[in-house]
């Protein structure tokens, strides 16, 4: 971010910025990839960071995330998620929380295996301080979907990334396999209930 105003200067006359803010401004949403590198024990405003991130660099186009949310634009995070991995050949498991926390955008790919599983939930009865840092993630996430009021920014919608051991929803036929699931069925069961009191709150 230190970089970034020399950089901008740059390349600024390289965009149509007015043509850019007409864009943003006849359209009813816009969505971001949200994989912010965080820590253990983070606080939930930090799921956040990603649209800060966004927000910033949004600033020297003249737009702002919520001068567009003033105006009825609804924020989306299109792509959302924790892998589980720390390299991006999809080749190496997250062995504690920090390392899971530090790059959401890694994960493991290919069909379940057991001995390829950063969440261990072939084994829920083993303690797993990556599986523990899992569900931190996704409770802070909810709770910051849920209580947007008490946040920097209004989050609309939130879809999660379901690949390989992302898919914690179970919800591709390479997710599970003979040797068990990345589905975690306490996230699932915390997804629903949450997605059912929104839709409550959105019937007529």
């Amino acid at each position: 971010m230190d970089k970034y105003p020399e950089l901008w200067a740059k390349v600024k006359g390289e965009f149509d910025l007015p043509a850019i803010a007409s864009l943003y401004n006849n359209i009813d949403y816009f969505g971001l990839s949200s994989y912010p590198s965080l820590y253990p024990n983070f606080p939930t405003s930090m799921v956040e960071n990603a649209i800060s991130q966004f927000d910033f660099e949004f600033g020297y186009f003249g737009l702002s995330v919520n001068e567009l949310i003033k105006k009825g634009k609804e924020v989306h995070l299109s792509e959302y998620g924790l892998g589980g991995g720390t390299k991006g050949d999809g080749s190496a498991l997250a062995v504690d929380a920090a390392g899971a926390a530090k790059t959401p955008f890694f994960g493991i790919f290919g069909s379940y295996k057991k001995a390829r599983d950063p969440w261990k939930l072939a084994d829920l009865q083993t303690p797993s301080p990556v599986r523990d840092y899992l569900r931190y993630f996704y409770s802070r996430t909810l709770e910051y979907l849920t209580n947007e009021k008490s946040y920097k920014y209004r989050v609309d919608a939130a879809f999660l990334w379901n690949q390989s051991s992302w898919d914690i929803q179970g919800i591709y036929p390479d997710s599970t396999t003979a040797e068990g699931s990345y589905r975690d069925p306490v996230i699932v069961k915390w997804i629903e209930e949450h997605n059912g009191k929104a839709m409550e709150l959105r019937a007529p």
